[in-house]
């Protein structure tokens, strides 16, 4: 179970984007079920997800994602923070991480550059290559409504995306979202950077006490150094 995963918000978020062809259409919800249509593809290999970036289309599917209505889930990082701590394994905390993680429960968020609805797990495997060479998202269980800037800083922490990958891709959506410049949306972003971190950071630190997979550890370790945590 990954915490903060709500099925039954995710079948209503997913009927909103009803027809857009951004993400599946849901059939019907069960108490421990979400059905799907079944769509005929695969997630894109890597060759294929660096092409979408340098190409644009990634930054032309969250253009178009930005620009649908919202869906009326807005998302709430410090809650998720919460329940994410409270799943962690208590033999890593520290006295030094609970000072960091009350002044990102207490602290005030980035002001809303542009409000939209958001996927917040863009990567290669929720990127489904379909049968005719469209691009859909797929795994939905974190969307809601947030910044714009959020889903940008989302994407390129998530992916350890390079500078050149960043650049290409802001300028490919820019061309695309009216009334934005690059040195706001830049700023904006950047001042998402340590909240995704801190979410991404606990995360790791939930699914290790969950799996005991040494996997996650490892992907927590840069961001623990991030935020200069003792080990």
């Amino acid at each position: 179970m990954q915490l903060g995963v709500n099925r039954r918000r995710e079948f209503r978020l997913l009927r909103v984007l009803k027809g857009s062809g951004l993400a599946p259409r849901p059939r019907s919800i069960t108490s421990e079920w979400l059905i799907m249509e079944w769509l005929p593809g695969e997630p894109i290999n890597a060759q294929g997800w660096q092409q979408a970036l340098t190409m644009g289309t990634i930054a032309a599917i969250l253009a178009r994602l930005h620009q649908h209505r919202c869906s009326g889930y807005p998302l709430n990082l410090q809650t998720r923070y919460a329940r994410y701590w409270q799943a962690s394994d208590p033999s890593r905390r520290s006295p030094t991480w609970l000072r960091l993680h009350r002044r990102f429960l207490h602290r005030s968020q980035p002001s809303i550059m542009r409000q939209a609805l958001l996927h917040m797990d863009v990567h290669q495997g929720n990127v489904l290559h379909q049968k005719g060479g469209s691009l859909m998202l797929i795994d939905w269980e974190y969307a809601g409504d947030g910044d714009i800037a959020l889903e940008l800083a989302a994407l390129f922490c998530g992916n350890s995306l390079p500078s050149a990958d960043r650049e290409r891709l802001l300028a490919d959506y820019l061309q695309l979202m009216p009334g934005l410049t690059c040195n706001h949306l830049c700023r904006q972003i950047k001042s998402w950077i340590p909240w995704v971190n801190y979410l991404m950071l606990l995360w790791y630190e939930t699914r290790w006490f969950q799996t005991s997979n040494q996997h996650f550890i490892d992907l927590a370790a840069p961001l623990r150094r991030y935020f200069d945590l003792s080990s």
